[in-house]
């Protein structure tokens, strides 16, 4: 439909998707795909990414540049304060209970945390310190959190390269 996605997420009913993408001309925002139909409903402002939706699929955050985080209505818009972090920081999913909120921030390209936030009162601990394996990792690229919050994994991208000296060409 014109639209470049740049991430997706399943509802909760896996019968639509929560798109975030942008149009030629327009800067990104996010929409809901119907699988059914096919068609696509703006549910952000451009220039607004929701993500992280709600176990019971009626929101998704919406963190400002400023850190501010919002539990923005799938269907009227309406964003809710729920607390603020350091800019930068991104949603990797809700909690099975819907009590906290798990999110990454990036502390260099080798070490990232995973902090919990209480959507009840903005409360945010360190949940889990994360450091790869390697000295040489560029940075992190995902963190996936089961949703009973015991496990969770990563992927990192590693760039290795070798450099020649070229000595008497002219």
């Amino acid at each position: 439909n014109g639209i470049r996605p740049q991430s997706a997420e399943w509802f909760p009913d896996g019968q639509r998707l929560l798109v975030t993408g942008n149009e030629a001309t327009q800067p990104p925002r996010t929409y809901v795909a119907d699988l059914g139909s096919g068609k696509l409903r703006p549910v952000t402002a451009p220039g607004i990414h929701a993500s992280g939706l709600s176990p019971d699929g009626r929101s998704a955050v919406v963190i400002t540049s400023m850190g501010k985080a919002y539990l923005h209505s799938i269907e009227t818009g309406v964003q809710t304060p729920i607390g603020v972090v350091d800019p930068g920081v991104s949603v990797i999913r809700w909690s099975g209970d819907g009590r906290h909120l798990f999110l990454l921030k990036h502390s260099g390209s080798t070490i990232a945390a995973i902090l919990r936030m209480d959507t009840g009162t903005g409360r945010t601990e360190i949940w889990r310190d994360l450091k790869t394996p390697d000295p040489m990792v560029a940075f992190f690229q995902s963190v996936l959190l089961s949703r009973d919050g015991q496990s969770y994994a990563f992927s990192y991208q590693r760039d290795l390269a070798t450099l020649y000296l070229v000595k008497g060409v002219q």
